[in-house]
């Protein structure tokens, strides 16, 4: 039997950024929402849903820092494009992102296939 301190660290918690739910295909500054999923070597589902809403008028709004902000508690952060600061913030609090444009699950059924300490920090979903 598994504790769940263990189930806890081989969940991989993955945030796409997808308007449609089916597709990672918005660039991660200004998806209008993330989907967060986690996975374990066998299973993954969808676990939340984040809007990515812009300050109200009038209020200074760093859509970054936003961005970055909703997904910290992620491992893997999937976009169509992602941008240099970007994966540099993501970067630098150990988030990796990977750019694609393929179906979410494709993109899960993906990472399944790797160890996500090996995983690069940055790169792109092969053959996308």
């Amino acid at each position: 039997m598994t504790s769940p301190e263990t189930n806890r660290l081989r969940t991989l918690r993955v945030a796409a950024a997808s308007a449609d739910g089916v597709f990672v295909d918005h660039h991660f500054r200004s998806t209008p929402q993330f989907l967060i999923c986690d996975i374990t070597p066998t299973a993954a589902q969808v676990v939340e849903v984040r809007a990515n809403l812009p300050a109200t008028a009038g209020v200074p709004d760093d859509p970054l820092g936003r961005a970055v902000g909703l997904v910290a508690d992620c491992a893997v952060v999937l976009a169509t494009r992602a941008g240099s600061c970007a994966a540099e913030q993501l970067q630098a609090r150990g988030i990796r992102c990977i750019e694609t444009n393929a179906s979410i699950a494709e993109a899960i059924r993906w990472l399944l296939t790797r160890r996500p300490d090996v995983l690069p920090t940055t790169g792109t979903l092969p053959g996308h």
